[in-house]
């Protein structure tokens, strides 16, 4: 699996990461935008989420959900001039309730970017930390929740590495993967990195890595068992042109995928934030790509091959899927549209897949606001939990969402 941080706020970490100032984003309203019909017979709807007390932003770009509705939503909150720290929240029943994770000492940037439950006792959430926000230097963060609290973990590499998606298919078992980082779909230099965790400790495995002029990152990853994963991610070849491509990793050797990319032009991003699977045989990646305006990219793997899904055509300006969840035949994914194409300000936006093609549904949006959904989290086929922002006038609150 994996998410990302909404478009957005994504700049916001981007520009602190760099020793910018947080530009505060004017008012917007979520545009009208054409409907769709109902997920699996009915539409989304906003279920109440708390925000961090005394933030300026609360965001949500991660979410693990169990068999018995307990969920767990990670993502950040803006607080003071140039800190962002990580922000965790548990759902049990219909509630959801903060559960503070530590900030790492010595730093002003910390935030998470996805999170994977394996038990109500045992889900992990990964991230990176900054110094400064003037300090080029990134690491890693990695935090486990014990059923009671969080407290972090190992590793502690420094460097250029950042984590942006974990998958835990057991207690005993986690991979955690990135590199780069990438931000706002833009690959900044470095290497995939991936870590495994055995029950005891965490282990740095040998990457591969796909030399490119502006570097390549792992960005999502999903394991139906132990050693048993997929993984996607994005290498970058010059200015304005990058790549999507996928690994197979059964615990000793790295297997290429060629992904297909969406680029009729000399010159495009592509990007894939998200990765499913039902089996081994069938996974699904989500994101998006950009000849001018964003446009929703996902892609079907058989178990030989990707293919290019035609998903639906939410909006010929700006479109694109930040998270995905399948369920056996069936896969959920979530993300946000636009009528501009800066993408701001944007609307909900959820697509199902039936096994066959790809049905956008109705989802809510809070009125007067710019809204995203950012990942998902199914159970079943038709039990979904989605998270995102909510924002206006430069501030923004959490967004969750549930189908049916």
């Amino acid at each position: 699996m994996g998410g990302r941080l909404p478009k957005r706020w994504a700049g916001l970490v981007c520009a602190a990461a760099i020793g910018l100032a947080v530009v505060p984003l004017p008012a917007a309203a979520a545009p009208a935008l054409p409907g769709g019909t109902g997920a699996n017979g009915g539409a989304w709807t906003i279920q109440a989420s708390p925000n961090q007390p005394g933030a300026s932003a609360s965001v949500l770009g991660g979410v693990s959900c169990l068999s018995g509705g307990t969920c767990m939503a990670v993502g950040s909150y803006v607080k003071g001039a140039n800190g962002q720290f990580p922000l965790a929240m548990r759902r049990t029943g219909a509630t959801w309730s903060i559960t503070p994770a530590p900030r790492p000492s010595g730093v002003r940037i910390s935030l998470f970017r996805g999170v994977s439950c394996a038990t109500p006792r045992f889900c992990v959430a990964v991230g990176f930390t900054r110094a400064t926000p003037s300090t080029p230097a990134t690491g890693v963060l990695v935090e486990r929740w014990n059923g009671t609290s969080w407290a972090r973990q190992g590793p502690v590499a420094v460097g250029s590495d950042a984590l942006l998606a974990v998958s835990c298919p057991l207690p005993s078992y986690c991979l955690a993967v990135g590199g780069g980082p990438v931000e706002d779909g833009i690959v900044e230099g470095g290497k995939p990195l991936a870590y495994v965790w055995n029950g005891k400790i965490w282990a740095k495995l040998a990457a591969p890595h796909l030399p490119a002029p502006n570097g390549s990152s792992f960005t999502g990853v999903d394991c139906v068992a132990v050693n048993t994963c997929e993984i996607v991610g994005v290498v970058g070849y010059g200015e304005g042109d990058q790549k999507v491509f996928g690994y197979a990793f059964d615990g000793k050797t790295w297997t290429y995928q060629k992904e297909r990319n969406r680029s009729f032009l000399r010159f495009a991003f592509n990007i894939e934030s998200s990765v499913s699977c039902s089996g081994i045989s069938a996974c699904t990646a989500v994101g998006f790509w950009q000849p001018a305006g964003r446009e929703e990219l996902a892609e079907r793997w058989d178990g030989t091959s990707w293919t290019l899904q035609k998903s639906v055509p939410a909006n010929p300006v700006s479109a694109s899927l930040g998270g995905v969840s399948c369920a056996a035949a069936s896969c959920t994914a979530v993300g946000g549209i636009s009528s501009q194409v800066s993408g701001n300000p944007s609307a909900t936006l959820a697509l199902t897949w039936n096994g066959t093609a790809w049905r956008r549904a109705v989802t809510a949006n809070r009125p007067g606001r710019s809204n995203e959904l950012s990942a998902v989290s199914c159970t079943t086929l038709a039990t979904c939990v989605a998270v995102g922002d909510s924002a206006k006038g430069g501030t923004a609150t959490t967004l969750v969402e549930v189908s049916p």
